[in-house]
């Protein structure tokens, strides 16, 4: 709930306007300036802040970049109040991250229904927090304002060594990683990451201009969850982000699958599309290391790779199949071969269910979802 509005206008007779038209219903505190205005936040319990966008020596939209850069405000809902209506100044306000932006003279019914608003909107505030690592101030704002728009807190860091650091002590939900950055790159921050046991399982998108093969190699077998390429539309990444969270959340835990594949980039994808959508998954880089897994927990599905180094596919689920403790466990062979005689073979051994790689998603999920009980 809004209780307390921090005003910022180097007006005193705007100030004034303002409080009278508040004062009935909020605790007001005014600031001439950035300066003031971060003063009375250190202090004070704000829940709203009102700025000018015009102001002495700077103006509201480099303040509010200010407060969106904060790790202890930048949640803080904004209102920018301007006598420009011009379009360009508008989106500018929207761009530095301020959440509404209303015109001079001020109706001040208008003004408290805009409040009413944003005391909905903060109820319906997502719980997670993103971290978002580019150098790019760009690229940076363009992420913030499109999570800030899904309800997310956002944080920020501008290259890998600081990206690091925050992720160990804000425990992000989504980290957005760029790969070139100066001090530390993006491999080099995947990698410091994900040596933090509390951070080995936060999804992590490297967004990046870079689409050489190996840097996706390299990505995927360091840790991360999936290479998005620049340009891109942010809503619609943001939305598929979140969305991913929410149908882990909702399913989570309904079946424990064990994928064996001895390509990390495989691993990676097949693993960030399972755990995704819900399901435990663990994995084996090998048919050998597959049946020690099996020996120490309990799994609903086994999906395997047919080529592999000491034991093949093929031989894993003849194993598997040939011991009791396992009868029942469905298996599902996966080939990036065209060879038909592969298909014969997987299935003469025992597998459940084929599918050649590349593959499509939906079928992919379909297939998945039919084998498990």
């Amino acid at each position: 709930m809004i209780r307390s509005i921090l005003i910022i206008d180097d007006s005193s007779f705007q100030r004034k306007f303002l409080k009278n038209a508040l004062r009935e219903n909020f605790s007001l505190f005014e600031a001439e300036g950035p300066d003031e205005a971060f003063e009375i936040l250190k202090d004070t319990q704000i829940d709203l802040v009102i700025v000018d966008n015009i102001l002495k020596d700077t103006n509201g939209y480099k303040f509010t970049e200010a407060l969106r850069n904060d790790r202890s405000h930048g949640h803080l809902p904004v209102i920018m109040n301007s006598a420009r209506d011009n379009p360009h100044d508008v989106k500018r306000g929207f761009e530095a991250g301020i959440n509404a932006y209303v015109f001079k003279p001020v109706d001040s019914g208008r003004l408290r229904s805009i409040i009413a608003d944003l005391e909905i909107d903060e109820k319906q505030r997502r719980k997670e927090k993103i971290l978002v690592i580019d150098d790019s101030k760009m690229i940076r704002s363009i992420l913030r304002r499109a999570f800030l728009a899904a309800g997310a807190e956002v944080i920020e860091a501008q290259n890998g060594k600081i990206g690091a650091e925050r992720a160990a002590t804000e425990k992000p939900d989504i980290i957005t990683c760029d790969v070139e950055m100066p001090v530390m790159n993006g491999f080099e921050a995947v990698e410091k990451i994900r040596q933090n046991t509390e951070l080995s399982d936060v999804p992590i998108y490297m967004v990046t201009t870079n689409i050489d093969e190996e840097f996706k190699k390299k990505a995927f077998s360091l840790g991360v969850t999936q290479y998005i390429t620049k340009p891109f539309d942010p809503t619609k990444i943001t939305e598929y982000m979140l969305s991913k969270l929410d149908t882990a959340y909702k399913n989570l835990n309904k079946a424990v699958i064990l994928v064996v594949d001895d390509s990390p980039m495989e691993v990676h994808i097949i693993k960030h599309l399972l755990t995704t959508n819900g399901y435990t998954v663990r994995t084996a880089q090998s048919g050998v290391l597959a049946m020690e897994a099996l020996d120490s927990a309990k799994f609903d599905l086994i999906i395997s790779d047919y080529y592999m180094p000491d034991m093949d596919g093929v031989s894993l689920v003849k194993k598997i199949k040939a011991d009791a403790r396992f009868a029942g466990l469905p298996t599902m062979l996966l080939s990036a071969s065209s060879e038909s005689d592969i298909t014969r073979k997987g299935f003469a051994a025992g597998f459940d269910e084929y599918l050649r790689k590349p593959f499509n998603e939906e079928e992919f999920l379909a297939r998945v979802t039919k084998l498990l009980p």
